[in-house]
This record gives C-alpha cells, structure tokens and sequence, in this order.
C-alpha cells in the first residue's frame, strides 16, 4: 500500500502537538515524561520540514494581484489616450499606437511598460514629436493620464520586475531533497514514539478521537496504530488494537 506523504505526515504532528493544549492529555503525557523539551523538539521538526520544503520550490510567477493592478490600468487609460490621439494627434497616434493594443494576464507587463515608454517620447528633446508631441502631452493630461497616473504604472511595472528577478544561486534539488527527506524521517520518528505512547496513556475515546487516533467504520471506532500511520488508506480499515477501549 502506499506511504504517507510528508503534508499527511505533517497534518498528523501538527495534530498531536495542537492536542497538546487540552489539559488531560498533556497530563496523560506528562506522566510518561513527555516535558517542555520534548514539545520544542516537536515544534522544530515540524518546522524544519515546513523550511526544508519552501527551499525547493521554484522561482515564482509574477504576483496575479500586481498583474492584475496593470490590466484596470490598462483598460482605464489606453482607450482615453486611443480616441484623443486619434482624432486629435493621428500621426502621433500610430506611432504610441504601433502593434499595441489592450491585452490580459502576464502580457499587460509588455503592453503598459511599451505604451509608458512611448509617451515618455512625446516630450523627449531628442527623438521626440516636437511641439506636436508636447501639445499631445499635455492634452492627455488634461483628460486623466497626469504624470501621478504615469508613476502608478511605472511604481507596478517596477514590483513586477523585483517579483520575477530569480536568485542569484539556486538551491541544488538533489541537496534539498536529501535534506527534506532527513527532516522528514526525524519528524516522523518522533511522531510514532509519542503517538504510540500517547495511546497507550490515553483511554478517553474522545482525547484520542481528539488527537486522530481513532478510526471510523461500520463497526466499532477501532484506535489506530503505528503501521496504520504509515499507511494512507489505513484510516477506513484499522483493525482494533490492544490499547483500545471497549465502545
């Protein structure tokens, strides 16, 4: 059968050290030595898996509420500068103009970054559009686009290129993996030494359901087991062990 994934292996001690805080069964514990060094260990294996695991995960995408910041930008501005260029500037129109055209998700980077940059050439002293391109400046900021509105595009394209910048050395996957399974294996050995004593301490049906170790079937609630733990589909078909109470 198969094994448990490492997210299942995690929910499980999560499990165990969140029961913790009922007061019987850290007393039932306490009884078997379980102590505040004991929890730390738990908290911390828990966590190295967790910082093991973000370790390997690649790059990330552009962050979709950034992009997404763009595309209103996008679908607020590039309409109001179309029909004023062009019924007002048409040469300078096809050029702003040239091949751009409103887009969606991750191409609005390249759309609003080329539509920026072009009106940044309007007032250009040099391979600007002259007088003409400053008159159709100042008309655009007549109707909204002000150089406030050009910043706001500019501020987000800018988080967009921090957001897609990858690390300048990427983690070694083989390495990371042979961590990740060494916290896991120390995670996981601590889990089943204290799952199995915590059924052994705890008789109250409840403070087991409680911390996941009872199973439900047609027939009775049966408490699960250290090999039910290393199996996925031991939940539904655990037989009944020793330590188990009577329903």
């Amino acid at each position: 059968m198969a094994k448990k994934r490492i997210g299942d292996k995690a929910e499980r001690v999560l499990k165990l050290l969140l029961g913790l805080r009922n007061k019987k069964i850290a007393s039932a514990l306490a009884s078997r030595g379980f102590g505040k060094e004991d929890l730390e260990e738990g908290l911390s294996l828990l966590r190295g898996v967790t910082d093991v695991s973000l370790a390997v995960l690649p790059p990330r995408s552009p962050n979709p509420a950034v992009i997404e910041q763009l595309d209103r930008w996008e679908n607020e501005w590039f309409p109001v500068a179309n029909a004023t260029l062009l019924r007002h500037y048409p040469e300078i129109h096809a050029r702003v103009f040239l091949n751009l055209s409103q887009t969606a998700g991750a191409a609005v980077v390249i759309s609003v970054g080329t539509f920026v940059e072009r009106l940044a050439e309007l007032t250009r002293a040099e391979g600007g559009h002259g007088q003409a391109g400053k008159d159709a400046r100042k008309l655009l900021q007549r109707r909204g686009l002000t150089p406030a509105v050009i910043a706001e595009a500019k501020e987000l394209l800018e988080q967009v290129s921090s957001i897609e910048d990858e690390p300048a050395e990427l983690p070694d996957l083989e390495e990371e993996n042979a961590r990740l399974a060494e916290a896991e294996d120390a995670m996981w050995a601590w889990y089943l030494e204290w799952s199995e004593i915590a059924r052994s301490a705890i008789k109250d049906r409840n403070l087991l359901r409680r911390l996941g170790f009872l199973n439900s079937s047609r027939r009775a609630p049966s408490v699960t087991t250290d090999e039910d733990d290393e199996d996925d589909e031991a939940e539904d078909a655990a037989e009944p062990t020793p330590t188990s109470n009577a329903a």
